[in-house]
């Protein structure tokens, strides 16, 4: 975990996880050239109808996203834009009721996601930011 991170709560259990990781690169323990992980949380992220708790890691080189064990789907972050805090007016009723929303801008998709605190939301703004070299990398 993250120095100064508290344990997060799971949306779908409300079980408190692990928390955010932070690992040496997989390179410089095993001699492999395995992306390094830089953060690992649920989030809700927003389908066509719904939100749906996913498990959202990011690597140096993709943000990824799971169901369980399965991947659901991946950004590469080389072609990430833009990563901000979605206006709480931004989108139908149902959208804005959901708190600590943000959203990632990349070439090939936009990610609309909801984190379980306003702080861990902000963190995910700035660790996104930063391993993709964005400027700005503060809270939104």
């Amino acid at each position: 975990r993250l120095a100064g991170s508290a344990p997060f709560r799971s949306w779908r259990s409300g079980r408190v996880g692990n928390g955010p990781t932070e690992t040496m690169s997989s390179r410089s323990r095993r001699g492999t050239d395995k992306p390094e992980m830089v953060y690992d949380a649920v989030l809700l992220k927003r389908g066509q109808r719904s939100w749906t708790p996913r498990r959202f890691v990011l690597f140096a080189n993709a943000l990824m996203w799971f169901d369980g064990a399965k991947l659901k789907g991946t950004v590469a972050t080389d072609t990430v834009s833009r990563v901000e805090r979605t206006p709480s007016s931004y989108g139908s009723g149902g959208d804005r009721k959901r708190p600590n929303r943000f959203h990632v801008v990349a070439q090939e998709r936009s990610l609309f996601l909801s984190a379980p605190t306003d702080d861990e939301m902000r963190y995910w703004i700035k660790i996104i930011r930063r391993t993709c070299g964005l400027e700005g990398g503060g809270g939104g």
